[in-house]
């Protein structure tokens, strides 16, 4: 992921897919400002950015298909943005998908989820 983003330079707002070894794909959503110099470290999170993403995100999976989609509080926590924003934009986005959207809101160490993938 660190050589995609300083060989690549992704824009804010957008994604990085690849498929993983078991055939799953992975997402990461670029909801940071971009960090362009060298040995620069991304910026903070912003609802624009996470706005961009899931718009991107929507179009990926219309295009893919995958059976099912997985997603965090994206951008909240150590991103710093409220919860309260960003779902409704999780919901604008993804809610008219035809698949199951699965979204991880509560973490508890050493339990596992019970929704399956």
């Amino acid at each position: 992921f660190r050589h995609y983003c300083h060989t690549q330079h992704p824009k804010s707002g957008g994604l990085w897919a690849w498929m993983s070894s078991d055939g799953r794909y992975l997402v990461n959503l670029f909801t940071q400002d971009a960090a362009y110099d060298p040995g620069s470290k991304p910026g903070a999170a912003a609802l624009n950015h996470v706005n961009h993403a899931l718009h991107a995100l929507h179009g990926f999976v219309v295009k893919e298909k995958p059976a099912s989609l997985a997603l965090p509080r994206l951008a909240c926590g150590i991103n710093g943005l409220d919860w309260d924003e960003v779902r409704p934009l999780i919901e604008h986005h993804l809610g008219d998908l035809k698949i199951p959207v699965y979204i991880y809101t509560n973490y508890q160490k050493g339990v596992k989820a019970s929704e399956p993938l």
